[in-house]
Formats: structure tokens, sequence, C-alpha cells
């Protein structure tokens, strides 16, 4: 469909079904295409033909102890460079200095 490569495209991963249903339906009615995952290794199966500056939400708590913010540096090794932190916790809880591929912190509610 045409519309469709022309919506904007932004990638939410995290273990939560829930929250990828809730972005999901904001994504729809701000007229944003939302590929959602729920792990890193979904998202790296999938990820070969996406721009590298898609703006990617990654979750900090993937479960299973699993740290997106340490994660998600294997998505920067592949050239992505607009990774955000999605997360429940406070921003001043990360220190960006030691996850440099992240672009910031934000919370839960989708940033569209």
């Amino acid at each position: 469909m045409v519309y469709n490569e022309c919506m904007k495209k932004i990638v939410l991963i995290d273990d939560d079904k829930l929250i990828g249903l809730s972005w999901g339906l904001k994504a729809k009615k701000a007229g944003v295409d939302l590929l959602a995952f729920t792990s890193i290794e979904d998202f790296l199966g999938a990820c070969a033909e996406l721009p590298r500056d898609i703006d990617i939400y990654v979750d900090s708590s993937l479960g299973n102890g699993v740290k997106g913010e340490l994660e998600s540096q294997k998505i920067a090794a592949l050239g992505f460079t607009n990774i955000y932190l999605a997360t429940g916790y406070e921003a001043n809880s990360f220190d960006l200095n030691q996850y440099s591929w992240v672009k910031g912190v934000i919370s839960k509610t989708p940033p569209f």
C-alpha cells in the first residue's frame, strides 16, 4: 500500500505484549507504522531492510534479567543510530555515559 510507504516507521522492543498493543493503537491513530518486537533477538532477525536512522525504543527490563540498555548495543553495532530507552524507571536512573549508543530515556508513553 502506497500510504504505508509514506508513514513514519518506528520500532518498539518490549517483552510486555500489552505495552506493544497500547503503542500499536496509539500509533494507528497517529498515522505511525509501529514495528513491535518482544526481544532484541527477534528484532535482529528482522532488521536487515530497515533504515539505520529509524527510531528504536527499547525497554530496560526485557525479562529473564535481560537489560535493554546493554543488549541494545547489538543494535548499535549494526549501524542503527536512534536508540532510546522506553522505561518505567526514572530517566536519571541511567548514566548514558555508560551507554553511549543510547540517545535518551523516555517513559512508556508513546512518543507520538
